[in-house]
């Protein structure tokens, strides 16, 4: 069963809004944490600066599921992969993970994300709602943002990371997990001023094309969604965890349908 059959199929899919409006919750969050837009912007702006040698380039494409059915333009990490000749496979195979999508990247795939940078430590993308501290480096180079994402309305902070993507490339259509039963509590947020910023196209069950009603939002990320293309770097912040008692059913009242 490919993707957009398994989330056609998935009852708990039907009839429900992919987005849900968390503007008014981030602005609050940015107000308490003594802070404002810009400020938050430009700490995120140096902390990329800063740690090129940390980032990573998104999950791990060559065996997450959800991986299976992108369409890439060109060549995919999984084919670049078996594309490595025998006498350099050793190489490949010793390096970390982080390296390895360096080399895959440098021989020639297309990643969807060549910028990214973790907030909390590291885990399993699928356990991303799961409770874990924040970084050294988030600690180091984002005190402001880390103020910030401590005063959102989360009664447990999951996995937090940065995603960058690089001029004209896209987030091709993926599901993070199309035959799920429910997903986690999240809220995605740039703090990069207009026009310098992308939002998230999502697929309805229906095949309905849909976007975010503002400029900070939850989705649900079993439906299918892409990062179209524009012509400079862009960034979102992306905070999984679980939300405190009552804000989605104030998220979803702030949502128009």
């Amino acid at each position: 069963m490919n993707t957009k059959e398994a989330i056609a199929k998935n009852k708990s899919l039907q009839n429900i809004n992919p987005f849900l409006n968390m503007e008014k919750i981030v602005k609050k969050a940015i107000q308490d944490s003594g802070s404002d837009q810009s400020q938050l912007h430009w700490e995120v702006v140096k902390a990329l600066t800063l740690t090129s040698a940390e980032q990573w380039m998104g999950p791990n494409h060559t065996s997450q599921e959800f991986f299976k059915d992108i369409e890439y333009q060109g060549l995919s990490p999984q084919q670049a992969e078996l594309n490595i000749p025998n006498e350099h496979r050793v190489f490949f195979q010793e390096i970390p993970l982080r390296l390895k999508h360096r080399f895959l990247f440098f021989s020639g795939a297309n990643f969807m994300w060549e910028n990214g940078l973790l907030l909390s430590e590291e885990s399993l993308y699928q356990e991303r709602s799961k409770a874990r501290p924040f970084s050294k480096l988030a600690r180091t180079h984002l005190p402001q943002t880390i103020k910030f994402i401590e005063s959102l309305p989360f009664k447990q902070l999951g996995q937090i990371e940065i995603f960058g993507i690089h001029p004209f490339q896209p987030v091709y259509w993926h599901s993070d997990d199309p035959e799920g039963d429910f997903s986690s509590d999240n809220i995605i947020v740039s703090f990069q001023p207009p026009p310098f910023s992308r939002k998230v196209t999502m697929q309805t069950a229906k095949g309905d094309i849909c976007y975010p009603p503002a400029s900070a939002y939850c989705i649900d990320d079993r439906f299918l969604h892409r990062v179209e293309p524009v012509p400079y770097f862009t960034y979102s912040i992306k905070i999984d965890g679980i939300f405190k008692d009552g804000i989605r059913d104030q998220a979803i009242h702030h949502t128009k349908f």
